[in-house]
């Protein structure tokens, strides 16, 4: 079937005020908010504004523009039975995506829900918020010090925004709702004991829900953000936003947030991060699986894959196999050998299950390493079908990637690179995926038995097992 596409292209430079005024490490970043106005304007085709929402949207990438530089973004917009969107930074490498969501109107029957209160004792000058972000490499121009009043608690804030800069029509003013973001990332840290903020980068928002035009609301809102999780890579909160009267006009929820690399100089060499590797607690015991489950491993009796296969059937759960190479298998047996893994492979896969699947479980990147080509296209461009077509199937499950030898751990550790790109695509995906809860598992041959535990839905993102010791970064 083919959709309705519309795309719409901007050429950004970094003397604009959007770019100008919101700066980290010497570039300018297109601020998440300015984005969020783009889609919506793009998945409302530019109509009058009707409330809307977006859902499900991914930062994938800042969108970076050098001060002599211009760069352009591109998004499509694509009309099906949710419509999606996508905006690239067009580069002489070609497109490289940056935000992706979808979204539609709200029925029209859809009411704001009621305001939720916070308790937030503690008032924090807004100077020394921004001074902090700045001391920090995260640096506002005045148009976005749109925080006049701001209060914390316990994973809580409380704020009054406003902004001086002429009205324009948006739908969400990308000012006021940048100033959202900024009270959430002060909800997500301690700042009652005094503390400077630490610059904080949104990297998705499960659901924005726009009840009113924002545009005419720059003389003051009042925003409230409660933490809800804490996660090993980032945090999330919820958010409300509310006019003079005290309504809901917008409300955000599962907005998730990490943080900034500590600022550096440009005379300081060397990578911007590095994992260090902790040993830490077994994971909790784990509820017995349930449902149906995929387990993607070569099929050798011995090995991690074997052993997850026969705790997931101990468990009581359907296990279906896949296997990249053998004989075709008997009729009616939970196994399929799949050679070619590419998305029409993976699509045909859950059709025949028919079932929604619980999790899967993907192992192609263990045992001995083999030629890079082979390793991508078992890991990378595989898992990427995976992930691709399972998201498109259903939001929720479980997948979980186990790799053997990606991740430097202790000195001397040479890791395999193409299994390392793999984790790239995965932490990118706990990102796009969050329903998909896409977790990595790094292991050695001493650890096999190791993954067993990890297959509960909760735990880091990120885990490897060294001579059976579990690490967490």
């Amino acid at each position: 079937m083919t959709y309705r596409v519309e795309t719409y292209e901007k050429t950004f430079a970094g003397h604009e005020p959007f770019i100008a005024q919101h700066r980290s490490s010497g570039f300018g970043i297109l601020p998440a908010s300015v984005q969020l106005e783009m889609a919506l304007l793009g998945v409302a085709q530019r109509r009058a504004f009707a409330p809307l929402e977006l859902v499900d949207v991914a930062f994938v990438r800042p969108f970076t523009v050098a001060d002599d530089e211009r760069v352009t973004g591109r998004l499509d917009v694509t009309f099906a039975e949710r419509t999606r969107f996508e905006l690239s930074a067009v580069t002489p490498d070609g497109r490289k995506a940056v935000s992706t969501g979808t979204g539609g109107p709200l029925p029209a029957d859809a009411r704001p829900p009621a305001a939720w209160e916070v308790t937030c004792p503690v008032p924090v000058p807004p100077e020394r918020i921004y001074r902090g972000w700045a001391e920090a490499g995260l640096t506002y121009g005045p148009d976005f010090h749109t925080v006049r009043r701001l209060s914390v608690g316990d994973g809580a804030a409380e704020a009054s925004l406003a902004t001086v800069a002429q009205p324009v029509p948006w739908y969400s003013h990308p000012l006021l709702v940048d100033g959202v973001f900024q009270v959430v990332s002060c909800a997500l840290q301690d700042l009652a004991d005094g503390d400077a903020p630490g610059p904080m980068l949104p990297i998705g928002v499960a659901r924005l829900a726009l009840y009113a035009n924002l545009s005419a609301l720059t003389t003051g809102v009042t925003v409230r953000v409660r933490r809800t999780a804490v996660q090993d890579a980032w945090s999330v909160a919820d958010a409300v936003l509310l006019d003079p009267a005290g309504q809901v006009v917008a409300e955000l929820t599962g907005v998730r947030m990490r943080r900034l690399p500590a600022h550096r100089s440009a005379s300081a060499p060397g990578l911007l991060t590095r994992i260090e590797w902790a040993p830490a607690d077994a994971p909790a015991p784990r509820r017995p699986a349930t449902g149906t489950w995929v387990v993607l491993h070569d099929g050798g009796p011995d090995a991690a894959g074997a052993a997850t296969v026969r705790a997931l059937r101990a468990d009581g759960a359907r296990v279906v196999e896949v296997l990249p190479e053998g004989p075709a298998p008997a009729t009616g047996a939970d196994r399929r050998i799949m050679p070619r893994p590419d998305e029409a492979a993976f699509q045909r896969l859950w059709e025949e299950i028919g079932a929604p699947v619980e999790g899967v479980v993907h192992l192609w990147n263990t045992g001995p390493a083999r030629p890079d080509q082979a390793e991508l296209a078992a890991g990378l461009y595989a898992c990427l079908a995976a992930l691709k077509t399972l998201g498109q199937r259903q939001r929720s499950g479980r997948f979980l990637v186990a790799t053997e030898r990606a991740q430097p751990v202790a000195a001397g550790d040479a890791p395999e690179p193409a299994r390392a790109a793999l984790w790239g695509l995965v932490r990118t995906a706990a990102i796009e995926y969050p329903g998909l809860r896409p977790r990595l598992v790094d292991l050695d041959p001493a650890s096999a038995d190791a993954l067993v535990a990890e297959l509960g839905g909760a735990g880091p993102v990120e885990v490897v097992y060294r001579a059976g010791v579990r690490h967490v970064p």
